[in-house]
């Protein structure tokens, strides 16, 4: 069909009002690559398509579509073997899997009254053993659960001891010193990752220490009292273990994603349909 045929069925914007109607960017592109059919069976198809979704929204909501992200930059990362995926990244991940399997066995139930759309629905693939895999390793807001692995889990609860540790023995520093109006404020603080108690400049030779800082006035030293220094240094390293192991784990989980690489194109790129089958 030419161009000026296309101007005159005010094609573009009949594309434009189908296309906020889809949920995801995959179901947006499906939309925009959109083109006049020319052949019978084709047309008759998408008719039936059009028709049993139509229907399908009417009984209620089959398939949602609006937590599938772009997952250009994802695919892109995966097909580097050095490359590990962030932990949001990971999460997309998981909710294309979700998505995929939802709308699968959304589809199956539906087969007597949608035969051709469950057709599609016949092409997502099964992730449901590594949904499994990822399911739980990554907590919504994108820092990596403690039971991700057996390692990580025991060396943050040996941060949590040491912390505890270092805030006792703080606060006994604190206490000891209360009196000679050597301590600025009874807090403890975070300075270059490492805690600190707030000091009068005028009382530093009061309590041996390294300072990490001075206020904004002048008038106070962030120091790490001797006796903690020690302390600090194994919160410190355990610290730098933890995120290794995180690393570790990011690194193994991309590489289950990696496995499915292209399952998790055919996944995105039959969903976008669906989700524009919907939307028309």
């Amino acid at each position: 069909m030419s161009i000026d045929s296309l101007a005159a069925l005010d094609f573009g914007t009949l594309k434009q009002i189908v296309s906020r109607f889809a949920q995801s960017p995959a179901g947006r592109r499906a939309v925009d690559s959109l083109v006049p059919l020319s052949s019978k069976d084709l047309i008759t198809r998408e008719l039936e398509i059009t028709a049993e979704c139509r229907q399908l929204l009417v009984l209620g909501p089959v398939a949602q579509f609006q937590d599938l992200v772009d997952y250009g930059a994802i695919f892109d990362k995966l097909v580097v073997a050095e490359l590990a995926l962030e932990p949001q990244e990971i999460l997309n991940v998981e909710r294309l899997l979700e998505c995929a399997e939802a709308t699968r066995k959304s589809l199956r139930a539906v087969i007597q009254e949608a035969p051709v759309t469950a057709e599609v629905g016949r092409r997502l693939p099964e992730v449901g053993v590594l949904l499994s895999g990822l399911k739980g390793k990554i907590a919504p807001n994108g820092e990596v659960e403690d039971h991700a692995s057996p390692l990580l889990k025991r060396i943050r609860n040996e941060i949590n001891v040491l912390r505890n540790r270092l805030y006792q023995t703080l606060g006994k520093i604190l206490e000891r010193h209360s009196a000679s109006h050597a301590i600025q404020d009874e807090v403890i603080t975070l300075r270059n990752e490492r805690f600190v108690i707030p000091v009068r400049v005028e009382n530093r030779k009061e309590l041996p220490g390294v300072v990490h800082g001075t206020s904004s006035s002048g008038a106070t030293l962030f120091l790490e009292p001797l006796e903690t220094l020690e302390l600090n240094n194994e919160l410190v390293r355990l610290k730098e273990r933890a995120q290794e192991e995180i690393q570790n784990i990011l690194r193994s989980l991309t590489a289950q994603i990696r496995e499915r690489l292209e399952d998790l194109r055919l996944a995105v790129e039959t969903l976008g349909y669906l989700d524009f089958s919907f939307a028309k």
